[in-house]
């Protein structure tokens, strides 16, 4: 064991455990490394130290010396001509391209494991080429469409393309492009910027011109309301109305009765029997399509029309929410009135008893909202509907 000093007037840190009995050491003379080697057992005492002049390398002699750094294995190549030519076998490395061009190094390692391989690509642009001008771009949701017109001496061009703002050089590369060049898989509603590069033989590559477009932002959504409008005896007018969807560039609607489908936002459908229908309406947006349907009750049809037409009035309609129904029976029959809202909720029903001749009933909706209702007169299961608007 050795315990060594350099410099003189040196004492060991309380933290080292060395003790003033364990040292007994003094300044060597003409030494500028010196201290006590303990020889047999550490008594807590002088005993078995001996003072003498240390060598660091001589007293570690057993401690084994790390060998030196060594890269055997490892090597750097150019790919010349489709082979590859060995430049180096050191991991760094500086290269200077002299000439424009797009170049290949491959770094190689080997060990007892396998041989492992890198390839890195070396982009050297030096201004010759004439670059490519008159360039458009069109995006839709996920594509991205460039034009470009190259110089006669154009062999090659080259794209490449990221989320704007990219480092160029660490984007999306599109080798041997052409105009108009497609590129897919971009996401909508983003920013992208796009480097075209051409060369030829004479002077390599162009200096990259940069294009920035967006694609396409709006996926669609869809939804209609419906109104039956009118009944007669031998079918029913039902409006529909899809305002409320979004981004939609065209509809195509199925009205469930299997007749032709419709089109447009606000269709207008006929339906010539009584029933449930459900109808769907398929909204096409610049991104994606988007589907909605609803149940679509049709009543009325076919109704004893006879029994209150051409009697059957309400006014005033417009009005404020309060109104009179009049109809007029030829013969005394059981009646009810019975509002209910454009999707079939009911607000307000009154059973008018056995009744026959000229009726009036005056009706008030004025804690109901502003909206289109509908009033329907029942007697001996017939119906017949009317339309009324309340404008609070």
């Amino acid at each position: 064991m050795d315990a060594v000093g350099y410099g003189s007037s040196y004492s060991f840190p309380l933290a080292a455990g060395v003790t003033a009995a364990d040292w007994s050491g003094g300044s060597v003379s003409g030494s500028s490394s010196w201290g006590i080697r303990l020889e047999g057992p550490d008594m807590n005492s002088t005993a078995g130290w001996i003072k003498s002049t240390q060598d660091p390398n001589t007293v570690n002699n057993m401690i084994s010396v790390p060998p030196a750094v060594t890269y055997s294995g490892f090597t750097w190549s150019k790919v010349v001509g489709g082979s590859l030519v060995q430049i180096d076998t050191v991991p760094e490395i500086r290269i200077g391209e002299s000439t424009p061009g797009i170049f290949f190094y491959v770094a190689s390692y080997t060990n007892a494991c396998g041989t492992f391989t890198d390839t890195v690509t070396i982009y050297s642009f030096v201004t010759g080429c004439p670059g490519p001008t008159a360039i458009t771009t069109s995006t839709t949701c996920t594509e991205a469409t460039i034009s470009w017109t190259s110089d006669l001496g154009t062999t090659d061009s080259y794209i490449e393309y990221g989320v704007a703002g990219f480092t160029y050089g660490s984007g999306t590369p599109v080798t041997s492009s052409s105009s108009p060049q497609v590129i897919t898989g971009l996401s909508p509603n983003t920013a992208y910027d796009f480097y075209i590069v051409d060369s030829c033989t004479i002077a390599g590559f162009s200096t990259p011109v940069k294009v920035k477009d967006t694609t396409l932002a709006g996926f669609a959504s869809a939804t209609f309301s419906w109104l039956q409008s009118a009944t007669t005896l031998s079918n029913a007018t039902v409006d529909f109305n899809a305002t409320a969807s979004a981004n939609g560039t065209s509809y195509a609607w199925d009205f469930g009765d299997g007749s032709a489908a419709g089109s447009g936002v606000t269709p207008t459908h006929s339906y010539a029997a009584n029933g449930k229908y459900y109808a769907t309406v398929a909204v096409q947006g610049p991104c994606d399509t988007a589907t909605f349907g609803d149940t679509v009750l049709v009543e009325g049809i076919s109704a004893d029309e006879f029994l209150f037409s051409p009697s059957f009035a309400v006014y005033p309609n417009p009005s404020n929410g309060k109104f009179m129904v009049e109809f007029e029976l030829a013969q005394s029959n059981d009646v009810t009135i019975r509002i209910m809202t454009t999707v079939g909720k009911i607000l307000y029903q009154r059973e008018l008893g056995h009744v026959g001749g000229t009726q009036r009933v005056e009706v008030d909706l004025t804690k109901q909202p502003a909206g289109v209702y509908l009033i329907e007169l029942l007697s001996n299961d017939q119906s017949s509907i009317k339309r009324i608007v309340i404008e609070n």
